[in-house]
């Protein structure tokens, strides 16, 4: 089943804040929550390292994305994935 970053890291709250993903197996892990919250998970990250784990499916940390993460967004362009990273720092905290 393919779902969109909406589906996944909205659910179950609204606003991207992440959570239990139910359209995934159940071991899947939660969705991350993308806003600027503190226990956010890009909070601390640099545009640059938000496109380098986009492109190499390795958090800046050097831990692999889950699988569950379609690697597609490391095909996306600088100017898409760049567009990308301003939205995201435009959804407030949750």
């Amino acid at each position: 089943m393919e779902v969109s970053c909406h589906e996944l890291h909205r659910l179950p709250r609204p606003n991207y804040s992440g959570g239990k993903i139910a359209a995934g197996p159940p071991d899947w892990p939660h969705a991350a929550n993308l806003t600027p919250d503190p226990a956010g998970h890009l909070v601390k990250w640099t545009e640059a390292e938000f496109i380098n784990t986009l492109r190499t499916a390795k958090r800046p940390d050097g831990t692999e994305l889950h699988a569950a993460m379609p690697r597609a967004f490391g095909q996306m362009t600088d100017m898409e994935l760049k567009a990308l990273w301003l939205f995201i720092k435009t959804v407030p905290a949750q």
